[in-house]
């Protein structure tokens, strides 16, 4: 739902995702991915988890980068096709434990390359063993969260060139 210019996003209940596709074709590839992101309300959950799911593709796993704020991780996940978490985490780092405020995440995808940024702070990159091509959408788990500020930048190479 949006609301005031936010993006509100509740997974309906615990133990439940909740997914929003909001752009690309199961080819888009190439691209930087920008949101802000803030639990809502802490008491309504257990887990917290908030973020984005990229390289939505019907023939291929996709990924999850998002925010745990019980611990203050950032995380990289493997999930299905359709977005939905598997129970593999292929990459985390902790930045500040049980934090409500504002994120801003920053994920870069160039083919099998990835890039993630917290708050302007590196926080780790990845190679993949498959290109990242599909969708992308906005992702919570046993979590009310806000989004805000989302972008996707399309990214090119030397003189202009797509990647």
């Amino acid at each position: 739902m949006i609301k005031n210019g936010l993006c509100h996003l509740r997974s309906s209940s615990p133990g439940l995702e909740e997914l929003i596709e909001i752009i690309g074709s199961e080819f888009w590839q190439n691209y930087t991915v920008e949101f802000r992101v803030r639990d809502v309300n802490s008491e309504l959950a257990t887990c917290r988890h908030a973020g984005v799911a990229f390289g939505l593709h019907k023939s291929q796993s996709a990924r999850l980068v998002y925010f745990r704020y019980q611990t203050g991780e950032v995380v990289l996940a493997s999930a299905d096709a359709s977005g939905r978490y598997i129970g593999q985490i292929l990459a985390h780092r902790v930045l500040r434990p049980d934090d409500t405020e504002w994120h801003k995440i920053e994920v870069r995808v160039v083919g099998n390359a990835l890039e993630i940024y917290s708050d302007g702070q590196f926080v780790f990159d990845y190679k993949d063993t498959q290109d990242l091509m599909g969708t992308v959408g906005l992702w919570a788990y046993d979590s009310y969260c806000q989004f805000d500020n989302v972008k996707i930048v399309k990214e090119y190479g030397e003189g202009g060139q797509e990647q």
